[in-house]
């Protein structure tokens, strides 16, 4: 039996994203491409169907796999496995084939697998992933602006809605009518509207949000979500009559999403995804589960857990059980590795210095020199052996990208457009997938100009990126010195690589005096740490706590298996002591998880976040059975917060099963004594 938890390794040698990006919400996909007004034409309908495609389900090297799975998730099989990217799988009306989605196309590949995908003509154009074949089998709905129905065997479209956008969500199971989500002014609503023509109708008038809306196998209630309530909850609605008294039919912790009933009338299968996940991204950790479809009452129902897998937004279809109701079908993805992409940026009226790549060469050595040898020191080794890309000649891969306005505009002097870098970088070198780490190097002109405010942000399931200045002073910068030391100090080499390690996911950690080391590398600037009079000024080095948590990133540890697993985390057993013969304050309890963790950081919050520089992070390894000590000498004699989290196998590093959360206690200095918060 494989041990949850690692052996411990041996004694030292010495005792701001489908990533993070400023403004942006982290827990959705990339932003579809809606168009707002009403009165576009057809072709641009088109044009923006293709291109909200591109960003959601674009080709990149991302791994599908489709799969047939039986209602009681026993038996499961392979349909497709295949490295374009299909979406929205779709039972036909006779249950011979399916109908995905890709590239802005529809196509059908057998439920055998003894055939490769073939494309269906619309006739629209591109279609958004949102399709479904009609009960008899002879129509298909599809999304392209507005919602249009094909012959299955093709033929010309008929345009079903008067207004744009529409996204197809079900239909009724005599065929007479189609339910679909819109925006008339209000947010994510659901509307109807009769396959032989007339007005919509808005159902639930009562949410402000609804989606995903799916009928029952009798026509007798429409399935759907909301979020409503800040989390998304499953809801029904009769179909018939009044619509404006929704009933909620589970709602718990997690997220869930795309609620459809079985066409034998027993099942509600939907799609779970971790507490806190905001709407319904891609390439998510998600679990398939099903509940007894309600009668006419809702009552409390058993949630069974049928698969397990790498998905989200694409993963099922609007009809994704087979016509007997026996199978299921859904996507699993597994994306492209990520990797760390050099940028050197300038505004559209200066060119790139000479010179720079060569520079950008050694600065990159550097990094990794630094990065490797900390890791290692800590017995933390990485299993990478280079983590830029590289020519054939030696040299770091520089993507060069200009600003769209010239310097004098004053938008590139402040931070607040990496975004705009990733993506005009993206598109002009034709790079996809997510999770890349984007060092991004602003040059706006040689001394006394420089880049104002460099910053970085990211963690390891979705990337991250650093801004910093790129600057032509003359020297050299010597890989084989410390980051502090010689030209390295002058280049101001530690923020460059500090931002970097902020795009990694490591918070600020201040030194640890006591190891008399130096500086961090996520502590302050070497200016500040000079003027405390500490020992080492110019030394720097890389804390335990940030080693533990570079070390089963993806990018450090050479894989991505399961990058994308959201691990589940509960703390038992917790307990806090003081020793005051030793000054010391020893912290113990124990992980209990589904995944594999290795170690645990604590950080010490005295509460001046302006101060977060200095904030001191401890690292132990977990045992066997995942209890833990933490030890650490000298505290501070005052009220602390402790921010605990847990380095996992899979890179993920949380304390309460999010991206970048943690447990929180607290400990309470009064009158020469600790009390802790237990």
């Amino acid at each position: 039996m494989t041990p949850l938890f690692d052996e411990a390794l041996p004694i030292l040698e010495f005792s701001d994203a489908a990533f993070r990006r400023p403004e942006v919400n982290h827990d959705r996909p990339r932003k579809k491409t809606h168009l707002r007004k009403l009165t576009l034409s057809l072709t641009v309908l088109i044009f923006c169907a293709l291109q909200s495609f591109a960003q959601d389900f674009g080709y990149d090297t991302t791994r599908s796999v489709i799969t047939i799975i039986d209602a009681n998730g026993k038996s499961k099989r392979i349909v497709l496995d295949s490295n374009q990217r299909f979406g929205a799988p779709s039972w036909s009306g006779d249950g011979t084939y399916l109908v995905l989605n890709s590239g802005g196309k529809l196509w059908r590949v057998s439920v055998d697998g003894k055939e490769k995908p073939k494309p269906i003509s619309t006739g629209t154009g591109g279609v958004d992933i949102d399709h479904g074949v009609s009960p008899d089998g002879k129509t298909l709905a599809v999304t392209s602006g507005a919602l249009f129905a094909v012959p299955i065997d093709g033929g010309e479209p008929r345009q079903l809605t008067p207004q744009s956008p529409s996204y197809f969500q079900s239909w009724s199971p005599d065929g007479k009518t189609l339910v679909y989500t819109a925006n008339r002014g209000r947010g994510s609503e659901i509307f109807s509207i009769d396959f032989a023509g007339g007005e919509e109708r808005r159902l639930v008038p009562s949410l402000k949000t609804s989606d995903a809306a799916s009928y029952s196998c009798d026509g007798a209630w429409i399935y759907f979500c909301s979020q409503d309530s800040g989390n998304s909850e499953l809801w029904r609605v009769a179909a018939r009559g009044d619509s404006s008294k929704p009933e909620l039919v589970l709602a718990d912790e997690r997220a869930n999403w795309s609620p459809r009933p079985s066409p034998d009338g027993k099942w509600l299968f939907y799609l779970s995804y971790p507490p806190k996940t905001r709407s319904h991204p891609a390439d998510r950790d998600v679990i398939l589960r099903r509940i007894p479809l309600p009668g006419a009452k809702v009552e409390p129902a058993k949630v069974v857990d049928i698969a397990r897998f790498t998905g989200g937004h694409g993963s099922i279809g609007k009809r994704p059980w087979s016509p007997d109701g026996h199978s299921f079908a859904y996507v699993s993805y597994e994306p492209p590795p990520p990797s760390v992409r050099i940028v050197m940026f300038t505004p559209s009226d200066l060119e790139v210095p000479d010179g720079a790549n060569q520079r950008l060469t050694k600065i990159a050595n550097s990094a990794e020199r630094f990065l490797f040898a900390g890791m290692k020191q800590w017995g933390y080794p990485a299993m990478a052996t280079n983590i830029f890309r590289r020519e054939k000649n030696g040299s770091v891969e520089v993507l060069r990208v200009k600003g769209e306005f010239p310097l004098s505009s004053g938008k590139y002097w402040n931070p607040g457009y990496a975004d705009y870098v990733i993506d005009r970088a993206s598109r002009q070198y034709e790079i996809t997938g997510d999770g890349h780490i984007w060092w991004i190097f602003i040059y706006l002109g040689d001394r006394p100009t420089r880049f104002g405010d460099w910053r970085g942000d990211g963690f390891s399931r979705g990337g991250g990126w650093a801004m910093v200045n790129y600057d032509t002073i003359p020297g050299e910068i010597r890989p084989d010195l410390g980051l502090d030391e010689g030209f390295n100090a002058q280049y101001f080499l530690k923020g460059s690589i500090h931002e970097l390690g902020h795009a990694f996911g490591l918070p600020h950690a201040g030194p640890d005096i006591p190891l008399n080391l130096g500086n961090s590398l996520m502590g302050p600037n070497m200016d500040v740490y000079a003027k405390k009079e500490y020992p080492h000024p110019d030394h720097v080095y890389l804390s335990e706590a940030s080693a533990a948590m570079l070390w089963k990133h993806p990018v450090f540890s050479g894989t991505d298996r399961d990058r994308v697993i959201q691990p589940s985390v509960k703390l038992s057993d917790y307990h806090a002591r003081y020793s005051q013969t030793d000054d010391v304050i020893t912290l113990t309890g124990k992980l209990i998880s589904d995944q594999p963790a290795h170690t645990v950081v604590v950080t010490e919050d005295p509460g001046q976040h302006e101060d977060d520089h200095w904030f001191r992070s401890h690292a132990a390894r977990l045992a066997r059975d995942g209890t833990f000590t933490v030890k650490f000498d000298h505290p501070p004699k005052s009220d602390v917060h402790y921010h605990i989290r847990f380095c996992f196998q899979n890179g993920f590093t949380t304390g309460d099963g999010t991206d970048t959360g943690s447990i929180q206690k607290s400990q309470i200095y009064k009158d020469g004594n600790f009390e802790f918060d237990e």
